[in-house]
């Protein structure tokens, strides 16, 4: 796998009273960061915004880069009544002394295109094909006839910068920008890379301006939405998002039982706990440690009993990249008290008997992970469904949910999951008293309890 640690990565996000961005502008924006995580493990995420015209723009963005990237605010000193592209230079330079890739919030990365690998190591320049040829206003004049550039990729090396000019002077601001950027570039003395039409598609063409370019995943690796920001073209909600997500999605679909625990239930908060079946059953899939990096996840919590620890397991750069938590739920390990009372019922039902009453300690040791772990956690158990289950259910009790959404959760595993036995859970917890004095009765202590309800629940 290549190492992108010395790389900038960083979006652009601006609009103005005559042009406010349109939902579509959001939903390519996160689109777009979300696939950076997968294809760029490793680098530095910034998404900088200029003139919102709102607090409920500003609160979409800081949802979007939550625990993913970095917002920041690109002051200028040119406000917010025309489209004036030159915000994509304020800062200039995130960090000078890596790579950084400056990207149109338009733009997203589907596949890694080799020219991107053979800048990343250059000391050169980067820059994109434009399908609708020279847009260079002022510039025109002094960039030499050849080159038809796009400036929505820019690519700079470490240790180099450019001096903008004195924008007010510019009579076509809105094209000028990319003429600008593309006569620093090419009147550079630096090797100059440029992303080929064959990898960036680009919607605004005049020959897909009103119909649906086929195919654009598995014939390019980057889509250029052009006017979509703006709702000057409904390209993206209309022709690509449907593909360009189900990409994106296709892989995390391998890993069963994987959601978010908010998913059914709003009273949870998003990007803290995940659920799943056994992540290192995934381990030699090239696309789980983006995935786990997409949502933030640093901690895994195992509740595999040890035999099964030692037939699946995880490898040795796993270990060392996540804090993984071995709390056991071990059936195999249940007590000849246990089995006297329990003797009655299906093997499962007594399963659930067992870990409901007889795995405390490994309840705290979960419940204890949950409260010092730092960025999103991960709870799995082989499958996903019934040690996984109850762990979960645990989470949605102290939320104040309700049995319906619990059993939303917990059927949604499917396999053999049933009622009957995560209601041998919910007995136990109501013998206790409810789940605080269940929580107390796994020795959990009221300021555990307070701190992981502060940390979970909405």
């Amino acid at each position: 796998m290549i190492d992108f640690s010395n790389l900038v990565i960083r979006w652009t996000f601006g609009e103005t009273k005559e042009r406010p961005t349109s939902l579509q502008a959001f939903d390519m924006l996160e689109c777009s960061l979300l696939f950076a995580l997968k294809l760029f493990p490793n680098a530095e995420m910034h998404i900088v915004y200029n003139s919102l015209s709102n607090s409920n723009s500003l609160e979409k963005l800081k949802r979007i880069t939550l625990n993913k990237a970095t917002l920041l605010e690109g002051k200028n000193e040119w406000g917010n009544e025309m489209k004036n592209s030159f915000w994509k230079y304020i800062p200039l330079r995130i960090n000078s002394q890596k790579y950084e890739l400056v990207l149109d919030s338009d733009i997203v990365f589907w596949k890694v295109p080799k020219a991107i690998i053979k800048w990343l190591k250059s000391d050169g320049l980067l820059l994109n094909s434009d399908w609708n040829g020279r847009n260079y206003g002022n510039y025109d004049q002094s960039i030499p006839k050849e080159y038809e550039l796009n400036a929505g990729i820019i690519g700079y090396p470490p240790q180099f910068s450019v001096t903008l000019p004195e924008v007010d002077l510019l009579s076509e601001r809105f094209i000028a920008e990319q003429g600008f950027i593309v006569n620093e570039f090419t009147n550079s003395n630096r090797e100059l890379f440029i992303l080929p039409k064959s990898d960036v598609f680009q919607s605004n063409t005049i020959e897909f301006i009103n119909k649906k370019k086929e195919n654009i995943i598995t014939e390019y690796c980057v889509g250029h939405f052009c006017g979509c920001n703006y709702c000057h073209y409904p390209h993206w909600d209309k022709y690509y998002k449907n593909d360009v997500w189900n990409h994106y999605h296709k892989n995390i679909e391998k890993i069963k039982n994987f959601r978010d625990v908010s998913k059914y239930n709003p009273k949870l908060k998003k990007g803290i706990i995940y659920r799943s079946s056994a992540l290192c059953l995934y381990k030699n899939e090239s696309s789980l440690e983006s995935h786990l990096q997409s949502k933030n996840i640093e901690t895994i919590v195992d509740l595999r009993a040890d035999r099964e620890l030692k037939e699946i397991f995880y490898n040795k750069k796993q270990q060392d990249k996540y804090k993984i938590i071995h709390a056991p739920f071990d059936p195999w390990k249940q007590s000849v008290e246990f089995q006297n009372i329990h003797n009655t019922g299906t093997n499962t039902e007594i399963a659930y008997h067992f870990f409901s009453n007889e795995c405390k300690a490994s309840i705290k040791l979960v419940i204890e992970a949950v409260i010092n772990s730092i960025g999103a956690i991960n709870i799995h158990c082989h499958a996903g469904k019934d040690r996984t289950g109850i762990i979960i259910t645990l989470f949605h009790l102290l939320s104040g949910a309700n049995k319906e959404t619990i059993l939303l959760d917990y059927l949604a595993s499917k396999m053999d999951t049933k009622e009957n036995y995560i209601q041998i859970l919910l007995d136990a917890v109501y013998e206790k008293g409810g789940i605080i004095e269940y929580f107390k009765s796994c020795e959990i202590s009221n300021e555990q309890i307070e701190f992981l309800k502060s940390k979970i629940v909405c």
